[in-house]
């Protein structure tokens, strides 16, 4: 996760520059998103595999650039970089893997649009980053944090929900469809932030330390 870090800013300048390399690395997918949208759905492998791949993939791509500009605020030694990535891996696979779950389970049975999905995990992201317990009291520091974060999430899964061509889906009310997406990325979160938070407390050594991700 990212923001929480960048929130730290008398202590860490770097970190300021996570959301908007990736926010830049996707102006191309947007251009190019039909002609993407049917070489990922023309690819040969079952929808699942696909998403998982991508989802996970999408992750790991941007962590390794967020373990890079939280090294950058070290210095840079190439060994200490690597082992950087491998701690902001182990994190972050965790960390996504309700949204992950989530987002897989209600796109692929409910219908959602693509914008709809979009917009639910960048508010989820929200949440995630907990930009929004900024509200009321830091409404600069929330105008400030929540258009980049809310952008990147909503892109992180893009490959993702893109790969799929699932067939008619359960229509819903949009209120009760966007309720149980939230619900889901609720109760499919706490399992694998249990283990994150223990192992973390058990291994420290393979997470980042608490300068780069706040703990608790």
């Amino acid at each position: 996760m990212i923001s929480i870090t960048l929130l730290q800013i008398a202590k860490f300048q770097w970190q300021f520059l996570v959301p908007y390399w990736l926010i830049a690395c996707c102006v191309p997918l947007w251009h190019f998103r039909h002609q993407v949208t049917t070489t990922l759905q023309n690819w040969r492998a079952p929808d699942w595999l696909k998403f998982f791949l991508l989802a996970y993939g999408m992750v790991l791509f941007e962590e390794t650039f967020s373990a890079f500009f939280n090294h950058l605020s070290e210095g840079f030694n190439f060994l200490i970089f690597i082992q950087r990535i491998g701690q902001f891996w182990a994190f972050n696979i965790l960390a996504f893997t309700g949204l992950i779950l989530a987002t897989w389970l209600l796109y692929s049975r409910v219908q959602f649009t693509q914008w709809e999905m979009f917009y639910l995990i960048g508010f989820i992201g929200l949440f995630s980053e907990r930009i929004i317990y900024l509200l009321p009291n830091e409404l600069i520091g929330f105008l400030t944090f929540a258009p980049t974060i809310f952008i990147f999430y909503g892109f992180i899964l893009s490959p993702a929900l893109m790969s799929m061509k699932p067939p008619q889906r359960r229509m819903l009310h949009p209120v009760l469809k966007y309720t149980l997406m939230l619900l889901a990325w609720t109760l499919l979160s706490q399992p694998p932030g249990w283990l994150l938070a223990s192992l973390r407390i058990a291994f420290p050594v393979l997470f980042p330390s608490c300068n780069f991700i706040p703990c608790g």
